[in-house]
């Protein structure tokens, strides 16, 4: 996508259904996490660090290489509106409860605590 305002990142995400990271490594994808919360259903490799995440009940995950994403695409493309939106309200379910500004206090301050 490139660079873009941020005033701008919800409209871009918000137009489309799915959002794909076929990555063979990530650090903290906030990317996808940004896309999900604007409504785009995850299609993600299994290498792009977001483990939190199930396949098939949060987001589609697939081993990356090109005959997998092919294949988890067609099978987004294959779900039904109904499933879309489970998938959706699961997905946004786990970024409140592993990216939400309070739960990343909590962390942070254990993490102080800790030293």
């Amino acid at each position: 996508m490139g660079e873009v305002e941020s005033n701008e990142v919800k409209d871009i995400y918000s137009a489309y259904k799915f959002y794909v990271l076929p990555s063979y490594g990530e650090g903290l994808p906030t990317s996808a996490i940004e896309a999900a919360m604007c409504n785009c259903i995850l299609v993600i490799s299994n290498q792009c660090n977001l483990n939190m995440f199930n396949d098939g009940v949060d987001c589609l995950k697939f081993d990356a290489g090109i005959e997998n994403l092919q294949n988890a695409i067609k099978l987004a493309k294959s779900l039904t509106q109904s499933e879309l939106e489970i998938m959706l309200a699961n997905s946004k379910k786990i970024i409140t409860n592993h990216f939400s500004s309070i739960v990343l206090d909590e962390k942070y301050s254990n993490l102080l605590e800790q030293w």
